[in-house]
């Protein structure tokens, strides 16, 4: 039986010959997942238009058919592609997807977001995925000490996250709002959120140090922790071998 084909076209801003790939996705998806955009990328960008089945893709991807079927549903859900109706075809209507332009929503992630790194160096912000379940103690190796405050200047350039002047003042003012507004910002979970509220009301009942503002010290914990749990994450991927048994 004649295998359905894929209608994939481009709607980024990339051009022919090479694929360029927005660090927001490379940073907010598996390796599967991006391996899989990264495919179709460079095939709609090369041809435009493009015609595939989901045997002739998944054998580009070295996956099964029904894998091609499930990274659509996903990369569809993400909101990297999209389902962009459907043409006429011999048997049925075939379906079409468009790759979806993020690179507004890439920029305004990333714009004037800095970190600073164990070295001491400025180097750009990554958003930091941290699984559900995962922990770690606060970080001891950095530069930039635990709850120390960001200026005020940088503080308002995070949208969704622009505190009230004197409204954190008091440790007590953060609460399930702020709780989940940093989850969704940094991308991590609620409880992630919660562990390291309760690592900041343990540092300063034992410190007796006081800041002006408590829910940029919250973030602060958040960021610091997930980066160095990033870095974790990302040295025991490095040592890990590739099984290539099912390919």
């Amino acid at each position: 039986m004649k295998q359905p084909k894929f209608n994939i076209k481009d709607e980024s801003q990339d051009r022919k010959y090479f694929s360029i790939v927005p660090n927001y996705i490379i940073n907010h998806s598996t390796l599967e997942e991006r391996g899989f955009y990264l495919t179709l990328k460079r095939i709609a960008g090369e041809d435009s238009k493009v015609f595939y089945s989901a045997r002739e893709l998944g054998k580009q991807c070295g996956v099964s058919k029904d894998t091609v079927y499930r990274l659509l549903r996903l990369l569809v859900k993400r909101g990297w592609i999209k389902e962009a109706g459907t043409i006429p075809a011999k048997t049925k209507p075939r379906m079409t997807y468009a790759i979806v332009d993020i690179w507004d929503k890439n920029n305004e992630f990333y714009l004037n977001k800095k970190i600073v790194s164990n070295e001491g160096q400025s180097q750009s912000s990554e958003q930091i995925v941290v699984k559900q379940g995962q922990t770690s103690s606060q970080t001891k190796d950095t530069k930039e000490e635990p709850g120390k405050e960001k200026p005020n200047k940088e503080i308002n350039r995070e949208k969704g996250l622009i505190p009230l002047k004197n409204k954190y003042s008091s440790i007590d003012s953060i609460g399930p709002t702020e709780f989940q507004a940093v989850a969704e910002y940094y991308q991590v979970p609620l409880a992630f959120v919660r562990s390291k509220y309760d690592d900041m009301v343990n540092w300063h009942e034992s410190t007796g140090k006081v800041r002006k503002n408590w829910l940029a010290t919250l973030r602060n914990f958040v960021k610091l922790d997930a980066i160095k749990i990033r870095k974790e994450v990302s040295n025991v991927d490095k040592k890990r071998g590739i099984d290539a048994s099912g390919i």
